[in-house]
């Protein structure tokens, strides 16, 4: 029995181990098979994929123009004009890199017909893409617009002869980009700063699988800090650089495919994944294939956002590294230097992947009544335990530890969020873990937590308020006096009933010890 015991256990910790492997199988062996096909017959494999493309880009361009006709003049174009995707941008990045395959196929073929028919596909997908305003859409596009130029020799010379107004072009596209959106564009930036930061903090080590949002919120939290220098009795908000601290939040995604490759596989993977983008792209480029615009397409669109958590850009995404140099020589050798560098990638984690999996916690279930069963602060939770495969749910942890929080289990409800902490950069998380050290009494652990929330998203009023309300329930004046007048004064990022609230349920509190301090 204790041998098959010890078997299982092996078993399960191979396939833990193995799972984010299997997870590319589906890819893996897509991106084989297309580079079979292509080697077999290259000129019926090429029709046959831009045929594919084509038909998924009418049906995406049928439901755009459905929701434009529905919504036009009721809501902004990013709220309705998404096709079957989950937002305006993964919907634009579709549109450019069908748009980029287009114009591409369209300056190589010859046929008059088929040249007529890409070029009203281009229209039609550009003209959703302004309605989109994604401007990483419009810039990966652009992009490979430019690239396809310099491949022929007319508009070759013609931009060496205009370099000059076409870089002014450029710059002024740029800044008006930046302009229209800058609290967007600032945050993006401190988002690639954080994830740099990470990355440079792991060395050759990784986050593990599943842990960028918690790696973010803990490296954040770090980077604010250190703004603090001697001004910790008050938090040193006035030495954190107001536009710095008015773009910080805490993302779910990284908005940068590399960058969260690096955090969550490390810098070798990183490095591996870059290289097998620059090499398809390369490659396409030199063999004057088409396929290497949209690649390019969407690799400059991965900088800017999350098309990879969209399988539909994955199997894109590997069908045009599968189709890139597809030229009669070292066929083989490009399909077995390809194959090499994805299953390295694949396989290159650290020793900490995804713990989580090894955490006896699925998922949980509550009452469809808001959590509510008969009385309030009653609360149902059941545990499902399933072995290791857990659910990496950031809501289904803090609603979790937030019940037994409400239900008086304070330190079971810690446990729970201490593990959803690895897994979210949520400031929320520390906040409650604050209020069980403050159920418990311990005040000094409450007001660590309190300001490691803060510090996670310097720009929010709640963690400042319960530093308050923890000063006054341990009676220290000075410190409640001295944090009420920081919640007075305080900017958060984003004003609200709740906001005010929190503010004059302070001010009530701060008037009340006023009073006592002038009868003493």
């Amino acid at each position: 029995m204790l041998c098959m015991a010890m078997v299982f256990s092996i078993m399960e910790n191979a396939a833990a181990e193995l799972r984010p492997v299997v997870m590319l199988v589906p890819y893996l062996i897509s991106y084989c098979l297309i580079r079979v096909l292509f080697c077999l017959n290259y000129k019926w494999s090429n029709v046959a994929l831009v045929a594919v493309i084509t038909v998924l880009c009418i049906k995406e361009l049928y439901e755009g123009y459905t929701q434009l006709f529905m919504f036009f003049g009721k809501k902004n174009g990013q709220d309705f004009c998404i096709g079957s995707f989950s937002n305006s941008g993964l919907y634009g990045c579709f549109l450019a890199v069908c748009s980029s395959m287009f114009v591409a196929c369209c300056a190589k073929e010859k046929n008059r017909y088929i040249k007529i028919a890409f070029i009203s596909l281009s229209v039609l997908s550009l003209l959703l893409l302004s309605v989109t305003m994604s401007r990483a859409s419009v810039l990966s596009f652009a992009a490979a617009v430019l690239l396809l130029f310099f491949s022929i020799e007319q508009y070759r010379l013609f931009l060496h002869r205009n370099w000059i107004i076409l870089s002014v072009l450029i710059m002024l596209f740029g800044t008006g980009a930046y302009i229209i959106k800058k609290p967007s564009a600032d945050g993006r930036m401190l988002m690639n700063r954080i994830g740099l930061r990470i990355i440079k903090k792991n060395g050759l080590n990784s986050s593990g699988v599943g842990y960028y949002a918690g790696a973010y919120g803990a490296e954040q939290c770090a980077y604010f800090s250190e703004f603090v220098g001697d001004k910790d009795d008050d938090l040193g908000i006035n030495n954190i650089p107001e536009g710095i601290r008015m773009v910080a939040d805490s993302p779910y995604y990284a908005f940068n495919e590399y960058l969260k490759v690096g955090v969550e596989h490390g810098l070798v993977s990183v490095l591996l994944l870059i290289a097998l983008v620059v090499i398809g792209i390369v490659t396409s480029y030199k063999s004057g294939s088409c396929w290497c615009y949209p690649l390019l397409t969407l690799s400059v669109f991965a900088l800017f956002s999350y098309p990879f958590e969209t399988k539909i850009f994955l199997y894109m995404f590997t069908a045009f590294l599968a189709s890139a140099g597809n030229n009669e020589n070292n066929k083989v050798l490009n399909v077995t230097f390809y194959c090499l560098i994805v299953f390295v990638a694949s396989i290159h984690l650290n020793k900490e992947r995804r713990r989580i999996d090894n955490i006896q916690i699925c998922s949980c279930q509550y009452d469809s009544n808001n959590l509510f069963v008969s009385q309030p602060n009653i609360y149902v939770v059941k545990d499902l335990l399933t072995g290791s495969d857990a659910i990496v749910d950031q809501n289904a942890f803090f609603n979790y530890g937030q019940a037994y929080n409400m239900s008086g289990d304070y330190n079971r409800s810690d446990s729970i969020l201490k593990i959803g902490a690895t897994v979210s950069s949520d400031p929320m998380f520390w906040n409650v873990m604050g209020n069980n050290s403050l159920a418990l009494g311990n005040y000094r652990e409450a007001e660590k937590r309190y300001r490691h929330a803060f510090y996670m998203v310097p720009n929010r009023l709640y963690p400042l308020y319960l530093l308050a309300k923890l000063y006054h329930t341990e009676g220290d004046t000075v410190q409640f006096l001295k944090m009420a007048d920081l919640v007075e004064s305080f900017i958060p990022k984003v004003e609200s009933v709740n906001t005010e609230r929190l503010r004059n349920e302070i001010a009530g509190i701060k008037d009340c010890y006023l009073k006592d301090i002038s009868i003493e």
